[in-house]
């Protein structure tokens, strides 16, 4: 059995690998004829994909986007943060971990796991005022954290399995 799930998988990542020259074409017409009053952001390619593998997606994981409907919900998810919130939300499914998020008035580590004595890790919001800084955290149920925030490039940042040292 083990060999047969095996080999749907590789003959999903192949269909896939054939697919995206059409979906490409697909994209690009259909952001020629697309009513930019009627929808804002472009299409993209992987609008456009039947046969991508769960793995390849661009999408954060479920816990992540319970954790943002969480805040959201509770009035604590920040204005600055929206621009990831579609593709959060789209992603929630299930009930929001213990542990929902650590908030700052500029950064937010949603579903944090301790993975070592004073290492936090989880999905990073921020913006670059965040970056290159030690930052104090709250969670909504009450826990305080100090995390070092790396630096930021972008005005923003939304990136998944970061790692943040205690600050």
């Amino acid at each position: 059995m083990a060999a047969y799930f095996k080999g749907q998988e590789l003959h999903q990542l192949e269909m896939h690998k054939l697919e995206q020259p059409m979906a490409l074409q697909t994209a690009w017409h259909a952001n020629m004829q697309r009513d930019p009053k009627k929808r804002r952001e472009p299409y993209g390619i992987e609008d456009f994909y039947l046969f991508q593998p769960k793995n390849l997606r661009r999408q954060p994981e479920e816990r992540f986007g319970a954790a943002a409907m969480f805040l959201q919900e509770k009035g604590l998810y920040p204005v600055w943060a929206l621009f990831c919130f579609p593709a959060l939300r789209k992603a929630a499914k299930g009930e929001a971990p213990p542990l929902v998020a650590f908030v700052a008035p500029d950064a937010i580590l949603l579903a944090p796991s301790e993975v070592e004595d004073g290492k936090w890790k989880g999905f990073l919001i921020a913006e670059k005022t965040a970056g290159n800084r030690s930052i104090h955290f709250r969670s909504p149920c009450g826990r305080e954290v100090d995390l070092l925030v790396p630096t930021i490039l972008d005005e923003v940042i939304a990136d998944e399995e970061i790692t943040l040292l205690a600050g």
